[in-house]
Formats: structure tokens, sequence, C-alpha cells
């Protein structure tokens, strides 16, 4: 009715019917959830941008840490940049130690430096966070004799096993079962864990902090509103935790401890580096709540102390520079543009041929087009479905969809789902 000044909402508002709309504000523009991967899929802050200029409005997206496609619009002019705030609150120092674990003795969550600091905080009677986006005990389960490892029979994934429940889970699908008694490859009888979660940090913390309360928090946590509050309340304590943390508001802690996070950098896609370093950003935020020790401190373990995305931490200009050079040189986005292109189904070798036909049609038909492609997905199968990817690279977007919107109609299988994603995250995954 034209009553109503100012509307506040999730990524949905920015659909909202207002009228005289003057001004629309995407705060933490980079973040991941604006992207809706439900029919029908749109990235909110893309929206933002076409209403913008269909009603003739202005648009402000705040950052502390902007996207790598958001730096670049600004350097090229493209983006105004109103005002630089500097995250850095004047009365809190935050020392970044990046520690490699190169070398080190297998099977040990905690170096002795992240030992020693964790040891200062407490000894001053402070919190500590720690961080390992890794659910369970470990990630699965492998026979000793053959070296088969426990896959779940609707995904391509291992199963994580969950010592507590004495349970292996898929954390694609859900699936929940007992671990097997012997190997159904050779039938062994022995068993190793292999990698860690963060059941199996909490039991060597435990061990190493015996008389410091330590608190979980990951998707299988109860009464997470209840952790966070009691942790609020103790002191010295930690929190252990996955990414869900990044949604609560976290008492002041005086230290940061990523256990790891390798797992993210390996991932087979282009935007990987730059999810890495989002996700340490956020983490490191968790540190500027006022109150509590004004010298905190933020460590992260790994096995690539020299990549942009882990030395970006020290100064965020050494990954962005890197990561627009290897974007740049590659023709990844924002230098060029992307559309995946996903094919999914209950039979395989229809996927593959509906994926094997599309991708020959945009060869023959199509200049200036790179058809990457098509193969299995890295995660080749998931809910009984199976999973093919082609990836289309062009200079500019228009011309990739020129070119499905003209191949769509003439490609399809009523048993095989065709699903195009032209927004980044790709989650190639």
């Amino acid at each position: 009715r034209g009553d109503v000044m100012l509307g506040v909402g999730t990524r949905g508002a920015v659909f909202g019917p207002v009228r005289d709309l003057g001004l629309i504000i995407v705060d933490e523009e980079e973040s991941h959830s604006y992207k809706s991967e439900e029919f029908p899929g749109y990235n909110a802050v893309t929206v933002a941008r076409i209403r913008a200029r269909l009603q003739n409005c202005k648009v402000l997206l705040g950052s502390f840490a902007p996207s790598v496609r958001t730096r670049y619009f600004l350097e090229q002019g493209r983006l105004n940049q109103a005002a630089q705030v500097s995250p850095e609150d004047g009365t809190i120092t935050v020392n970044h130690q990046i520690i490699s674990m190169l070398g080190r003795k297998r099977g040990l969550a905690i170096s002795k430096e992240l030992h020693l600091a964790l040891r200062d905080i407490f000894a001053q009677g402070e919190r500590a966070v720690l961080f390992l986006n890794r659910r369970g005990t470990s990630s699965g389960l492998m026979c000793c004799d053959c070296g088969n490892i426990i896959m779940c029979p609707r995904c391509s994934v291992s199963l994580a096993y969950h010592a507590r429940e004495t349970l292996m889970v898929c954390h694609t699908c859900g699936l929940r079962q007992k671990p097997p008694l012997e190997c159904p490859v050779c039938r062994g009888f022995t068993w190793r864990q292999i990698g860690y979660g963060i059941d199996r940090v909490a039991s060597e913390f435990s061990k190493r902090f015996p008389r410091v309360p330590i608190l979980k928090l990951d998707q299988d946590t109860e009464a997470p509103d209840h952790v966070i509050a009691q942790f609020a309340s103790l002191t010295p304590s930690c929190l252990l935790c996955t990414q869900m943390v990044l949604g609560f508001e976290v008492p002041p802690v005086t230290g940061v401890g990523v256990v790891s996070c390798d797992n993210l950098l390996s991932f087979p896609d282009y935007s990987a580096p730059e999810q890495v370093f989002r996700l340490l950003m956020d983490l490191m935020h968790l540190l500027k709540s006022s109150g509590g020790n004004p010298h905190k401190q933020f460590i992260v373990q790994t096995l690539n102390p020299e990549h942009h995305a882990i030395k970006g931490i020290q100064n965020p200009e050494i990954f962005y520079t890197t990561e627009a050079d290897n974007r740049a040189i590659l023709g990844y986005p924002p230098f060029g543009a992307l559309f995946k292109i996903e094919f999914s189904g209950e039979k395989q070798d229809r996927v593959k041929l509906l994926a094997e036909e599309f991708a020959a049609q945009v060869e023959n038909c199509a200049a200036g087009i790179r058809v990457l492609g098509p193969g299995p997905a890295p995660k080749p199968r998931v809910r009984g479905r199976y999973r093919w990817i082609l990836i289309l690279k062009a200079a500019k977007r228009e011309t990739l969809s020129q070119v499905v919107t003209q191949l769509w109609p003439g490609v399809s299988h009523p048993q095989v789902r065709m699903t195009v994603d032209t927004e980044e995250p790709f989650g190639i995954g």
C-alpha cells in the first residue's frame, strides 16, 4: 500500500512488492546463502542488481571481504565504492598464525603450537573455538586386509563413522546403518578409521585438557541455542564446531583454531580457494566481539601453508591478487563466462548418452565456446541418481545463453533431468 518505508528480510525479500523503491541493501554480499538451489534457482544479489536497473534505484553491497567478482567490478569502475570501513576494532589486536602440518605425526589433530596457544588461553580463564567442518568420529572405515572402504549404497561417498552411536552415516543422503562385522570384499574382520571428525578431536582435546569443559556444535546437536548459552556461561571453555557456528551469536572468545580446511581446498571447483578464504575470514570475525582479552589469536593448521587462500588471512591482498591472476589466465569468472550443466537419472547409460549428445551439438554449432567434459560429477551418484556434468566456457555470457536456449528443446529424455546453472558459486561437486 506504500505505507512501509523500510523492509528487512532474507534473500526472498528481494522480490518484495515495494513501491517507489529507492535503495536495496545487500549485507555480506559475498555469502553463498544468497543463491537458491531450489527451483526456480536464483541469486539474490543478481536479482537485486536487475531490479535496481528496472526500477531506477541504487544497490548498496556491504562486505568486509568482498567476493572476487565484486572486487574486480570495483577495480574496473563498474561499481562505485561508497565507503571503506575497517573491520578491526581499534582496541582488538589479532595475531594470525599459520601452522604447517607437513611432516607431522599422523593421527594427531592438535599440533604442539595449537596446544600451547590453547593452554595459555585457558590459563587466563578465557574461551576458545576449535573449527573442523567434518562431523562424526572419522571420515570412514577401511579394511586393513584389502583396503576396501565402506561406501553408501545410494551415493558415491564413504560412510562416516560415528563411534558414540556405533553407526555409519552418509552425510549426503542421511543413510544410517551399523558397521559391518566383516569386509564384504575379503571377509576380513579388522578395520581402521580414516581421517578424523570433530568427535575424535573432542576425545583428543579432553585428554589434553581434562579440566576444561568442551561443547560440540554441529548438525547432530539437538539444542544448539542451549549449547551457545552454556558456552557463554563457562570460563574457561572450548566450543568445538563445524560451519554451523557462523549462524549464531557467539560470546567473546580469545582464540579461534582451525584444525583443518585442506579438504575444502582440494575440491574440484575453480572457486574453492575463494570459498576457503571466505570461510577463514568469517571465522576470524568470531574474534571481533567486544569484551574479554583484547589480544586475540587466530590459528590455522594446514598442509598447504603457502596457498594464497591460507596466506590471505595475514594479508588479504595476497589472496585477491593471486586469485584474480589465476582466473584471468584460465578465463574463469569474472574474466569470462561459465555455465554448468548437470544431467541426472537412475540409468547411468542414459545420463551419459544425453550428456555426450548435448556436448557434441554445442561443439558442432557454436564457435567461441569451449566444452569441458562431459564426465561423472565428483559425487557420481547421489540418492540413487547418477550425475554427469558438462562445463561450457566463453568470453561472453550472452554467447552461452544463446546456444543453450537454442539447443535445449532438442535434447531431452523423460528419465533424465537436465539442469543449467548460470550463477556463482557453481558447486561443481
